[in-house]
């Protein structure tokens, strides 16, 4: 399921990892009065997945007319 997005009022922000990773989310998307910053936290192990795949997290949030700087926080889920 796909859900509708306004492309007028909104943009969609996407965080995509490389095969086989272990999951990806977008934090937060904090807006200054020069940019918008993305936080997105990564988890990462030096454990092989126990599944491949590439995990993706997608969201829509309101259009402002500024660049937008991604941060990659990386989450070490080593058991």
């Amino acid at each position: 399921y796909l859900p509708d997005v306004d492309f007028e009022n909104n943009i969609v922000l996407v965080s995509m990892q490389a095969f086989p990773e272990f999951g990806t989310t977008i934090e937060a998307a904090l807006v200054f009065d020069d940019k918008v910053s993305v936080v997105i936290e990564d988890d990462v192990s030096n454990i092989s997945s126990p599944a491949p795949g590439f995990p993706i997290n997608i969201v829509s949030v309101p259009r402002i007319d500024l660049p937008v700087d991604f941060i990659r926080v990386e989450n070490d889920v080593t058991p």
